[in-house]
């Protein structure tokens, strides 16, 4: 997805400076489409791959819905900022950011529209919020099992998610017999990341079949731009056509009012397009039809002829 956003995005650019040519511009909705069919009539998208968005998929098989639930992020780095927009993304009910650097914590919390807080105060809110996420660089653990014994931390009987994507960790795995409390490292997303890419893989054949699909598609247009010149000819030959004998018609019939002349000159292009609809059709499916139309209309000499004048 992000791919398919950075090939929309290079686009945008190339229509807003007038560089993008017509087959450039087909090419490009061509690999959009492919891209937008691919997410929504396959699985190639679904099960998450990242540690972001396999860090939200691990609270929500948790804890269910997080529309209501906090989330603490500890950590205002690439890590942490992408966690947090995941979460934010999926729509939780209240993102707080802890750093060490508190001003860091404010410019990820407004680009997340959560909240800064210092580290210092992380134990007085772990026992306010639902899932906890640690990325932080520090080679000291941050969070053990007697932060849960301390008179100030209470978790009062409710689930606490707790997810270390730390390298080295923050979280030591002693919490992980705290009642109530269920911890999370890099190798249970790992594991998630692993099962997930199986499934995706599952879903290549029918992308790739997608793809054949598109690429047919463009094909056949592309070899419809061969016989353009010719349809194009055709339609000038028969349009030639009517309007000599519509002119010829009013001459003799000099008396019709103008409301009869202009249905007659209705008729008469209705009358031609029906004419032209299959041999047009034909050459578009059959490109080597042309020649056969070119030679019947002799369509060759109409456009020599309209050189020369």
């Amino acid at each position: 997805s992000q791919i398919l956003g950075q090939i929309r995005e290079a686009y945008s650019v190339s229509v807003a400076n007038k560089v993008a040519s017509g087959t450039v511009s087909k090419i490009f909705h061509q690999a959009l489409r492919v891209g937008k069919r691919a997410r929504k009539e396959t699985g190639i998208g679904e099960h998450s791959v990242s540690i972001s968005s396999s860090a939200v998929a691990m609270a929500r098989n948790e804890l269910g819905d997080l529309s209501d639930k906090k989330i603490m992020i500890i950590g205002s780095g690439e890590a942490g900022k992408l966690v947090a927009m995941s979460f934010r993304d999926y729509g939780v009910g209240e993102l707080l950011i802890l750093n060490r650097t508190f001003e860091r914590a404010v410019e990820l919390a407004d680009l997340v529209n959560g909240k800064a807080y210092k580290l210092e105060t992380m134990k007085k809110y772990v026992g306010y919020v639902d899932v906890i996420v640690t990325s932080t660089d520090s080679k000291d653990i941050l969070i053990n099992e007697n932060i849960f014994t301390d008179s100030d931390v209470s978790i009062n009987n409710k689930p606490l998610v707790i997810i270390d994507i730390a390298v080295p960790r923050d979280v030591d795995p002693s919490v992980k017999r705290v009642p109530n409390v269920v911890l999370f490292d890099m190798d249970d997303i790992q594991r998630v990341a692993n099962n997930n890419v199986e499934h995706r893989k599952s879903e290549i054949w029918k992308v790739e079949d997608i793809i054949k699909e598109e690429i047919f598609r463009f094909e056949t247009w592309w070899e419809s731009l061969k016989v353009t010149p010719s349809i194009t000819l055709f339609r000038d030959r028969i349009e030639t056509i009517r309007s000599q004998e519509l002119s010829k018609l009013f001459k003799v019939m000099h008396h019709l009012s103008e409301n009869d002349r202009s249905a007659v000159e209705m008729f008469s292009k209705a009358l031609s397009n029906k004419f032209m609809h299959n041999p047009i059709s034909a050459i578009k499916e059959n490109p080597g039809y042309s020649i056969l139309i070119k030679q019947l209309f002799n369509l060759d000499e109409v456009k020599h002829d309209n050189s020369k004048g």
